[in-house]
């Protein structure tokens, strides 16, 4: 008798243990939460690409309408400003290159470091045709060019992700790192036409 009361306990506590659910939802949430986070973490990550290519894009737009000109921006207010003239390595000219790369800086927020943007610029001349041949692949520095040349503007950045899990599976897609790039074809104002009012 007493074995058999022994036997009917142990089979009700299988069976209560078996139907016990009591910590299930954190076992369940605990094998779904990696994968969960790593997706909120790359929406994240790229919804930032995505501002910082748009930001770099515009930002390219808007200097090089700097560099079409071809003004001379010493003590113009517009540019000429402190925020500027502190940027501004001590004993340095306010050029045109600089301001390019100053106007980058400002109107991306501050989410590239421009120290390690790359620009370059490439004159193809006078009412030259843009075409994939005559791009400026692997030249280096600025060539603002001369009233009425066409100018290659290119920028490059080596986007480095905040996450290091997002940054480690990108890593087996572009073992390189991931570059924004952004490129402008200009043609600078031709400054020999305009004419001033007696």
């Amino acid at each position: 008798m007493m074995y058999r009361m022994k036997r009917i306990k142990a089979l009700i506590m299988t069976d209560t243990i078996r139907n016990n659910e009591e910590g299930a939802t954190a076992i369940e949430f605990a094998f779904l939460a990696l994968p969960l986070f790593t997706l909120i973490i790359g929406i994240l990550e790229f919804g930032i690409i995505m501002f910082v290519q748009s930001a770099l894009d515009n930002s390219m737009n808007t200097a090089s309408r700097l560099g079409i000109t071809g003004d001379n921006y010493e003590g113009v207010a517009l540019y000429d400003t402190a925020d500027v003239r502190n940027a501004l390595p001590p004993g340095e000219p306010l050029t045109r290159e600089f301001l390019i790369r100053e106007t980058i800086n400002r109107l991306t927020f501050g989410l590239i470091d421009t120290n390690r943007l790359e620009i370059t610029c490439e004159s193809l001349g006078r009412g030259s045709v843009y075409n994939t041949t005559n791009t400026s692949a692997g030249t280096t520095g600025c060539d603002l060019g001369e009233p009425g040349d066409v100018v290659i503007y290119n920028a490059g950045y080596e986007w480095d992700f905040a996450t290091p899990l997002i940054g480690n599976i990108f890593d087996t897609i572009y073992p390189e790192g991931y570059r924004i790039t952004s490129a402008l074809a200009v043609t600078n104002e031709d400054t020999s036409v305009i004419t001033t009012p007696n």
